[in-house]
């Protein structure tokens, strides 16, 4: 299904175009620049629980421009991000704690802010 971006002149600017797969996850986002020409894709992989473990980044060379690897508890929450971009040598770890009450809803959300840097 396509999503489309417009300025304020009602003027396309971008659009993007997703795929699922059978179970209805999003595998994959094409992003088109203003003249229709591919700009970047996203390609996204989950575990067998259906939660999401990763997600790349390509620019329209198909080149990866970054990387993220997910883990994430028994409830599906993420408690782990490890973010990588292959070009310049850099990757980035940031770590999520949780506070639930009583009816395990999220009352409070703690990361490192990028603390890690590898």
């Amino acid at each position: 299904m396509p999503i489309n971006a417009k300025d304020n002149s009602l003027k396309l600017f971008s659009k993007t175009k997703c795929e699922n797969d059978e179970k209805g996850n999003l595998i994959k986002e094409f992003k088109y620049n203003f003249d229709g020409n591919l700009d970047s894709r996203r390609e996204y992989k989950y575990d067998e629980k259906g939660y999401k473990i990763e997600s790349t980044d390509f620019n329209d060379k198909g080149i990866v421009l970054s990387k993220y690897e997910l883990k994430n508890d028994e409830n599906g929450n993420e408690i782990e991000v490890f973010w990588s971009m292959p070009a310049t040598g850099m990757s980035f770890k940031l770590e999520f704690k949780y506070e639930f009450d009583e009816k395990h809803n999220w009352i409070n959300l703690t990361d490192n802010d990028f603390d890690t840097l590898l």
